[in-house]
């Protein structure tokens, strides 16, 4: 995979409408940086995860840049699995969640 958002976002996508285990492999060491949420869902910087995925990140980060609106990274659905390997999440700001406890 090349270290663009767009073919992330394309993986996840594939791996979510076909049947069985899905690894997708990052570009190792690449920053996979998020500008904008998903436009199928804006609460998320990528489409949620709704099958059985693995990231093989290769020392990889996937952030939401300072400057993006606020979104999570990730969100898992209820039928979806996912595996981090050597994967960095960084950045992001879940604008629906539960309030912090201080």
């Amino acid at each position: 995979m090349t270290c663009s958002v767009p073919d992330l976002v394309d993986a996840i996508n594939t791996a979510n409408s076909s049947p069985g285990v899905h690894t997708i492999r990052l570009t190792r060491k690449c920053n996979y940086e998020l500008v904008a949420p998903d436009p199928t869902n804006t609460a998320n910087g990528l489409p949620a995860i709704t099958s059985e995925i693995t990231i093989e990140g290769n020392g990889a980060t996937i952030i939401r840049r300072a400057s993006a609106p606020d979104f999570r990274i990730l969100l898992v659905d209820k039928t979806g699995t996912l595996t981090l390997n050597k994967t960095t999440i960084s950045g992001g700001r879940a604008t629906d969640g539960p309030p912090l406890l201080r």
